[in-house]
């Protein structure tokens, strides 16, 4: 190839890359479309909520819906505003539920867990927490999904 040679003068063999394309430029062309593809399916997830928090184990108010078809990274935070807390879980019931997904425990300024996976229906799951004595405290849910079709 001579130097200064344009990418769709360029011959590519596709034989081990499972792209359709025949020159440089086209593989180019079809990776940019592959990712410009992908970057259009991430969704991020980022909320907050402050709350009355409790020191009993209470469903936060803050919630997060995953549409069906999706893999998926959430993680749950409760942070330290007018009292420390001491634990966040990650679970599909609003209502009082022992069956969490992630759950985590501290003694720290902030608490949180991680709970990733994939679901085939549309699922929504619910922050719970608990602090060490009442106070107005934040509640934070980050993360992102990746909508299949």
């Amino acid at each position: 190839v001579p130097a200064g040679g344009a990418a769709a003068d360029v011959s590519y063999d596709n034989e081990s890359s499972e792209l359709t394309a025949d020159t440089v430029q086209e593989a180019i062309d079809e990776n940019a479309a592959a990712i410009k593809s992908l970057n259009s399916s991430i969704h991020k997830i980022d909320q907050d909520l402050f709350v009355s928090a409790q020191t009993s184990y209470f469903y936060t108010g803050l919630s997060v819906t995953i549409p069906a078809n999706s893999y998926f990274v959430l993680t749950a935070r409760c942070a330290w505003g007018n009292s420390r807390p001491v634990w966040v879980g990650i679970a599909s019931d609003s209502g009082i539920d022992t069956s969490q997904y992630a759950e985590g425990i501290g003694e720290l300024a902030t608490v949180s867990c991680t709970y990733s996976g994939f679901v085939d229906e549309e699922t929504t799951f619910y922050i719970w927490g608990k602090w060490s004595a009442t106070g107005n405290n934040e509640v934070v849910a980050k993360g992102f999904y990746i909508a299949g079709s």
